[in-house]
């Protein structure tokens, strides 16, 4: 519990610098709100006819363990595929009972690392549903950097009580700039942050262009890339 509510009062620390409240805004909250669903929606189904490739590398206590690219789009249903692409196989391990020692040390590590990277699916993209019901009762906070038409949107209890997901919004252009969570795994002590920068297509379309999950103290660090976006033949 002290540890997520340390890194919330950093993250509050950092994100409220610097700011003023949306009611100083031209925009009310529920303009800024409208805005912001109507980008996620829109942005969600303009993806959709795109592929896309995502590099991906996987660190356990700082050293990188795992590399991997894929190339995805979305399905019919709305859900995102990776089919895996060939890369390099990693160096070889060390045999015999060194290796099934290391490999006994790290699987709770492992473990830990399904459940953040399957808890981050559950916040990017974000549901615009789900924003609606908080915003609804009033579990929204709005606010915006002074002399600058950037905006925050932070909502709590998005997926899990006492999280926090914040959305950076540009008002001007109508482009999401950033999400960042702070949420936990099982135990509320097990902190995990999530960072996610969005960038533009020619079109204008948004996109996630990288992202860093970490988990378990620093133990765990997942970083993608996401580039060379390409409309689907019809």
């Amino acid at each position: 519990m002290r540890a997520i509510l340390m890194a919330t009062a950093i993250h509050c620390a950092v994100g409220l610098t610097g700011i003023s409240l949306a009611k100083d805004l031209d925009y009310t909250p529920d303009q800024e709100f409208a805005a912001v669903k109507e980008t996620l929606t829109r942005t969600r189904a303009a993806l959709q006819q795109f592929s896309w490739n995502t590099h991906t590398v996987v660190s356990l206590k700082g050293q990188v363990k795992k590399v991997s690219d894929a190339l995805c789009r979305y399905g019919p249903d709305g859900t995102v595929y990776a089919t895996p692409v060939a890369t390099p196989p990693p160096q070889s391990e060390t045999r015999g009972l060194r290796k099934r020692a290391a490999r006994v040390k790290t699987d709770d590590v492992e473990d830990s690392l399904a459940v953040a990277v399957a808890l981050a699916h559950d916040y990017v993209p974000p549901s615009p549903q789900k924003l609606e019901a908080l915003f609804q009762a009033a579990n929204a906070l709005f606010v915006k950097r002074a002399g600058s038409a950037q905006t925050q949107l932070q909502f709590k209890d998005y997926v899990k009580p006492g999280d926090y997901l914040v959305l950076g919004f540009d008002l001007e252009t109508k482009c999401l700039r950033t999400i960042d969570v702070t949420s936990y795994l099982t135990e509320q002590a097990d902190v995990v942050t999530l960072h996610v920068v969005f960038e533009s297509l020619p079109d204008g379309t948004s996109y996630v262009a990288s992202s860093l999950l970490n988990a378990s103290g620093g133990q765990i660090q997942v970083k993608t890339e996401n580039a060379n976006y390409r409309k689907l033949l019809q």
